[in-house]
């Protein structure tokens, strides 16, 4: 494998883990797509956290924001399913404590599943005041979409290259 394309693999694998219903892994790894670029766009931002939620309001937010009838005006709305705050809570509770706790962001009930039913005419990415409702696939395939972006807006690749662990296969 070029070392220019450990990045790029990276977001390979997260879509074979999907098409192979690897979804922990995906998710898993998809939640660690930002720290990367974060660390790239605000090298100067010494909390991780911040470097994470920067990144995500800057570079992602708009692949997580839906346009929805508002009703009963019938006006057309946008409101972001994740934000910042939120990807980086699951993050961090996926990652390092293995569920999706994060009570300290305000949702109570969190449900990440599979929407495999193509063409189906229905919201996936639900929220109301006491749960949410999150589709891993969507969820992983936006942050691999706004990591990518964000990897080919980036003139210099040295900072993906120097950042990465690379594994190799004999």
């Amino acid at each position: 494998m070029n070392k220019n394309d450990i990045f790029l693999n990276k977001i390979i694998e997260i879509k074979k883990a999907l098409s192979a219903e690897l979804y922990n892994c995906a998710l898993a790894l998809s939640l660690t797509l930002p720290d990367v670029c974060g660390k790239i766009e605000f090298p100067n931002e010494a909390l991780p956290g911040n470097r994470y939620k920067k990144w995500f309001s800057s570079y992602a937010t708009t692949y997580f924001t839906t346009k929805a009838t508002s009703l009963p005006s019938e006006e057309i709305v946008e409101y972001a399913w994740l934000s910042a705050e939120e990807c980086w809570a699951l993050r961090c509770a996926f990652l390092h404590a293995g569920n999706f706790d994060v009570d300290h962001v305000s949702l109570a009930n969190i449900r990440i599943h599979a929407h495999k039913r193509d063409g189906e005419n229905y919201s996936h990415m639900v929220r109301d005041s006491k749960y949410v409702d999150w589709d891993v696939i969507k969820l992983c395939k936006n942050l691999c979409s706004a990591a990518e972006q964000y990897y080919h807006s980036v003139e210099d690749k040295t900072p993906f290259i120097l950042d990465e662990v690379g594994i190799e296969t004999w």
